[in-house]
């Protein structure tokens, strides 16, 4: 995908790249390949909402979320309902 490319764009060959907003955190993990989206705020849902609206403005369409490696994962004080919400909104696991 060139446009993950685009928005990880680094010369580091290990570390992160972290993004820091309101209501969540996203983490790219260089060496993993992997985003760790954390959900600063209740209800979850809301916050990670927001966090797929980011994804989505920086470009992707929803079905790439399901392509690109994302865990949702929430601050102590955040709670989430089910497993699937660790996932990408409506993608098949």
């Amino acid at each position: 995908m060139e446009l993950k490319e685009q928005i990880t764009k680094t010369d580091k060959k290990v570390g992160d790249l972290v993004s820091d907003y309101d209501d969540f955190t996203i983490s790219y993990l260089i060496s993993n390949d992997e985003y760790i989206v954390t959900i600063k705020n209740s209800p979850f849902k809301d916050s990670k909402k927001k966090a797929e609206d980011w994804f989505l403005n920086q470009g992707f369409a929803r079905g790439d979320l399901c392509f690109l490696k994302i865990t949702f994962v929430p601050v102590k004080n955040v709670e989430f309902s089910s497993p699937e919400d660790a996932h990408p909104t409506d993608c098949p696991r």
